[in-house]
């Protein structure tokens, strides 16, 4: 609708163009005085043929903001076919016995004026900022999708920066509510994504990427990834980022969290704001891909203090540059320490009087606990038991535990002390004055370790990548995701009676790892089983084809969060503390892993066999 006004202020400036010329040409007085009656007798035809030249050529979707050269030379040849019509008319009708010659002249300079300035008045005016783009070398023929300004933005810095000459953009889907077909910067636009599958129907397919400018429906790249296999690359435009001062724009290929990222979670803001400002929050494991995560996030709901403690020199020196990069005005207070440093925990709580702790810190790896089960066990039971006692001990008023599907019927020493961990937060229920949640999750892509930057190397230097078998499928979340409804289950758990909320988050249907590997094997423009095979290797000790979410007993239903549900309270435990002496002392007398194991096994049994009571 918007285009129409551009087609009324070019029909306007033509108007005022006319009369200007008209009374420019009649010099003599007494003619200027029927110059009305004049203006009338011949304006009306010039207005019809203007119209239905502009209405052919389409020149009213030529956005102002967005003229080109191309456009120039469209608008001159309308305008020339436009006063050709029209003098070529009144002088057959009565051969300009009214006008003057000069008429003529006179006006197709000044309304030629009028036209290409106003475009170039707004051109210079919405585009005061060039930009520069990376050079992106093998690409030939490119479509551009996004909303009207980015796609506008890609195609003039394109040519302001004159990408090599193989990269030519030879089609616009525009991502905005309405549009009109027509051009963009000469180049054309082929209809709106509501469309998509329809103009990919009809679409000449000779191109070798798509680039995606600007954000994109979930389902739409989902699409894009179907018809793309073996056919096309897929782009995305990075954010921009300063280099030597200068702002670029950078492509990437979309990679296959894209393709797993679910509806758009709703946050609530404000409560989540409200409910963390001021307020004082310490995290452990904070240089971790979900502590990391969790930092970045609480950043921006006004923290009165946040301080990260870690274990790991490299991940919290690359945490700490990359919170300097980013010159908050509060930035939070980094620490290298461990959770199995009862006296480091305790200090760190005095010192800064937290009001809640979010305990990311963990073993992870399935595969490395099994062989280093000792440290294993006292950093994911007994970095817990210090986290949570000190925090109870010294008045903290929320303490959260970030906790794993791989503690439901667990088949891995990782999964047995996660349970553990689960089941001795529960010696906390009920507590005054602290309020103690755990909530669940299953894997998160990209994290540290996780399969996808596994294969993604693997792709990059063309090598065989290894599934342990061919049925094995996981749960799968994006880290901000995740961390966003881990932060709104403190919400839930802060309004319980009992001061206790257990939580799972909604993790959707599992996937294949086979699938993940074909469909990051496809992204990279590569064939699966062809150019990178894949090879199964067999199920590693503690691994299971698919992991379960939940016990039985613990009924999950749909809490005051959507995608978080709540896990029925089950207060059936044995006096666990001393199971966790016990195994303390097992660990002092420096037993065997296999030793350990056995212990370990035999406090999960102990806890499953009452916990099941009725």
């Amino acid at each position: 609708m918007f285009r129409y006004q551009f087609f009324i202020i070019d029909l306007l400036l033509l108007t005022i163009s006319f009369f200007l010329s008209l009374f420019i040409s009649i010099e003599d007085i007494f003619s200027r005085q029927i110059l009305i009656e004049i203006f009338i007798n011949y304006y009306y035809l010039y207005l019809s043929i203007s119209f239905l030249v502009f209405f052919y050529y389409k020149d009213f979707q030529i956005i102002y903001k967005f003229f080109s050269s191309t456009d120039l030379i469209k608008l001159t040849k309308s305008y020339i076919i436009i006063n050709s019509i029209f003098f070529g008319s009144i002088f057959f009708i009565d051969r300009l016995s009214e006008i003057p010659r000069s008429f003529m002249f006179v006006h197709f300079l000044l309304g030629y004026i009028f036209l290409v300035s106003v475009r170039f008045i707004n051109y210079s005016y919405q585009n005061k900022n060039s930009r520069n783009v990376k050079n992106i070398s093998k690409i030939e023929k490119i479509i551009i999708i996004g909303n009207l300004e980015k796609c506008n933005e890609f195609i003039r810095t394109s040519k302001v920066k004159g990408i090599d000459k193989e990269i030519v953009v030879v089609g616009v889907i525009i991502n905005n509510k309405t549009l009109i077909p027509g051009s963009l910067r000469g180049i054309p636009i082929l209809g709106n994504t509501k469309s998509l599958e329809n103009i990919w129907k009809n679409i000449n397919h000779s191109f070798g990427s798509v680039v995606v400018v600007s954000d994109l429906e979930q389902e739409k790249i989902n699409f894009l990834y179907s018809v793309s296999i073996n056919k096309f690359k897929i782009y995305e435009v990075q954010k921009d980022y300063i280099l030597q001062n200068k702002k670029e724009i950078n492509l990437k290929k979309i990679h296959v969290e894209s393709l797993l990222g679910r509806k758009k979670i709703k946050l609530y803001e404000a409560k989540l704001e409200s409910f963390f400002s001021k307020k004082i929050i310490m995290v452990t494991g904070a240089a971790g891909s979900i502590g990391s995560e969790v930092v970045e996030q609480l950043i921006n709901y006004n923290p009165k203090k946040i301080i990260c403690l870690d274990n790991n020199e490299f991940s919290t020196f690359n945490l700490s540059k990359r919170i300097e990069s980013k010159n908050y005005k509060n930035p939070p207070i980094i620490i290298i320490g461990d959770v199995k440093n009862k006296n480091k925990i305790e200090k760190l709580i005095k010192n800064h009087n937290p009001d809640i702790v979010i305990h990311a810190a963990a073993h992870k790896h399935v595969s490395l606990s099994e062989s280093n089960p000792d440290e294993a066990i006292n950093t994911n039971i007994f970095g817990t038991k210090n986290v949570i006692d000190l925090s109870y001990k010294n008045k903290v008023k929320y303490f959260l535990l970030i906790s794993t599907d791989k503690a439901v019927e667990p088949s891995s020493l990782m999964g047995l002390t996660k349970f553990i961990s689960e089941r001795y937060c529960f010696t906390y229920l009920s507590k005054r004055n602290f309020n103690v949640s755990i909530i669940r999750f299953g894997n998160v892509l990209s994290s540290n370790g996780s399969v996808v930057p596994i294969f993604e190397k693997k792709i990059q230097e063309r090598r065989e990548i290894e599934v342990t078998h061919k049925d094995v499928e996981r749960f799968f979340m994006l880290p901000n995701e995740a961390v966003s409804l881990v932060l709104q289950s403190i919400l839930s758990s802060s309004k319980n009676k009992n001061n206790f909320g257990s939580y799972l988050l909604d993790m959707g249907k599992p996937m294949k790892i086979i699938n993940l590997a074909r469909k990051m094997i496809t992204l990279n423009g590569l064939i699966p089983g062809k150019d990178i095979k894949i090879k199964i290797t067999g199920l590693k000790k503690g691994e299971k084809l698919s992991e379960k979410l939940f016990y039985e007993n613990e009924n999950p239903k749909k809490g005051k969060i959507k995608d978080i549900f709540e896990l029925k309270i089950n207060k059936n435990y044995t006096n666990i503390k001393k199971d966790l002496d016990h195994l303390q002392k097992q660990i002092n007398k420096n037993l065997d892993n296999k030793k350990l194991l056995l212990t370990v096994w035999d406090i999960y049994k102990k806890q499953i066999k009452f916990w099941n009571k009725k």
